[in-house]
């Protein structure tokens, strides 16, 4: 469990500085609604590994923005988020490949900081629900 939750709390930070479109209506609006979409890497962090790779997913979902002064907003956010990591193993016994899947349905609520016309700063927590988990293991004696 801790390191699902390692992962997710990476994957989130890394989120969040990969570019991301988002569609929305004029800032100027009390209440915004938009589409957002962008992609993730993510890994795990595994003792006793030599050889991890992360993997490159994707997130897309629905925003709702109110607007509460000219620069300052909180936003919501309805995500399904996809994440995962490769492994490469060789030991004494056994060489192969695993590779594990993780799909999310992650909800953020975000305190928005508007700096200018183009750049916003985003932060605040989220909550996470695994929706699907695969694990493939390939490997050879």
């Amino acid at each position: 469990m801790k390191k699902i939750l390692n992962l997710t709390m990476a994957a989130s930070f890394i989120v969040l500085m990969q570019p991301q479109s988002t569609i929305a209506q004029e800032n100027d609006q009390l209440l915004n609604f938009g589409i957002k979409g962008g992609l993730n890497y993510s890994w795990l962090n595994l003792d006793d590994v030599d050889d991890e790779k992360g993997k490159i997913g994707y997130h897309l979902g629905v925003i709702t923005r109110i607007n509460i002064v000219e620069n300052l907003g909180v936003q919501g956010e309805l995500l399904y988020t996809t994440k995962g990591s490769k492994v490469d193993y060789d030991n004494a016994l056994f060489n192969g490949e695993a590779t594990l899947r993780l799909n999310y349905l992650e909800i953020p609520v975000l305190v928005v900081f508007k700096i200018n016309e183009t750049i916003n700063i985003h932060a605040g927590p989220f909550v996470s629900f695994i929706v699907d988990a695969n694990a493939k293991n390939e490997s050879s004696v």
